[in-house]
C-alpha cells in the first residue's frame, strides 16, 4: 500500500515536468567571452558514477542489514530496533535538506565529506564491541552522507552528457542504486567468503565486510581529493 504513493507522484511528474528530448542548451558566455564547451556525447564517467552509486547503497545496507544482529546480541532477542531504523531514514532526509548548504560552503568538496562520514559511520558500528550508544551512532550517521553524496553523483551528469540524454544518464544512476539494494546480499557475502568470514547469516557477512567497506570509502575520498587538484592545476 505504501509502494501506491509513487503513482500519483508520477502523475504529477508527467503533468507537470517538461519534456527535455526537444530542448537545446543555451550559449553561455564566460566572463572572458569565450563559449562554454558543450557536451556532445555521453562520458564514460556515467558508468563509474552508475558502480559508485550501486557500491553506496551496498555500504548503507550492509550496516541496515547488521544493526538487527548486533542489537540482539547487546540487548537480547526481543529488541525492537525499527525505531532506531526509522530514525536512519530521518538522519537521511536531513542530509538531504542540508546538501545546499554543503555545496556552497565546501563545492566539490562536499563528495570528499560525504567520503569520509560514511566511513566514520562503518568503523563506529564496526569497533563499538559492545558499546550499544557508539553502534547506535555509526547507525544513524550512515544516512546522512549518503544524502549528500547522492544529489552530488545527480549534479555531475550535466557535464556528463548532451541536455537531450540527461533522462537517459539519470535513469542509469538511479538503476545503479536500485541494482546495489537488488545485489548487497550477494556481494557481502563472497566478499565475507574471501575475507575468511563465509558460511555464516547474511547479517554476520555484512558485519564482517563493513569495516573493509569502510576502507574502500576512504580510498575513494583519496582518490577524488587528488583528482581535483589535478583538475585545478
Amino acid at each position: 500500500m505504501v509502494y501506491l504513493i509513487a503513482f500519483p507522484i508520477l502523475f504529477l511528474f508527467i503533468k507537470r515536468v517538461p519534456d527535455t528530448s526537444e530542448m537545446t542548451p543555451l550559449k553561455t558566455e564566460t566572463t572572458d567571452s569565450t563559449q562554454v564547451e558543450e557536451v556532445t556525447r555521453i562520458s564514460p564517467l556515467v558508468l563509474v558514477l552508475t558502480f559508485f552509486a550501486a557500491f553506496l547503497v551496498i555500504d548503507y545496507m550492509a550496516i541496515q542489514l547488521s544493526f538487527p544482529f548486533m542489537a540482539a546480541d547487546l540487548k537480547g532477542d526481543g529488541y525492537n530496533t525499527s525505531p532506531i531504523l526509522s530514525a536512519m531514514l530521518i538522519a537521511a532526509t536531513i542530509g538531504g535538506v542540508t546538501y545546499g548548504w554543503f555545496m556552497a560552503k565546501f563545492g566539490r568538496f562536499t563528495l570528499q565529506i560525504g567520503l569520509v562520514l560514511m566511513a566514520i559511520s562503518n568503523f563506529l558500528v564496526a569497533f563499538s564491541n559492545g558499546n550499544f550508544g557508539m553502534l547506535i551512532l555509526g547507525v544513524l550517521l550512515i544516512g546522512f552522507p549518503l544524502q549528500l553524496i547522492s544529489p552530488f553523483i545527480f549534479n555531475q551528469l550535466p557535464k556528463l552528457a548532451p541536455l537531450a540524454r540527461q533522462s537517459l544518464v539519470t535513469s542509469i544512476i538511479l538503476i545503479g542504486f536500485n541494482v546495489g539494494v537488488f545485489i548487497e546480499p550477494i556481494v557481502v557475502a563472497a566478499f565475507a567468503k574471501m575475507i575468511g568470514h563465509g558460511g555464516g547469516s547474511a547479517a554476520s557477512s555484512a558485519y564482517a565486510t563493513i569495516p573493509y567497506l569502510g576502507s574502500v570509502l576512504l580510498i575513494i575520498a583519496i582518490i577524488t581529493v587528488i583528482t581535483n587538484r589535478k583538475q585545478e592545476k
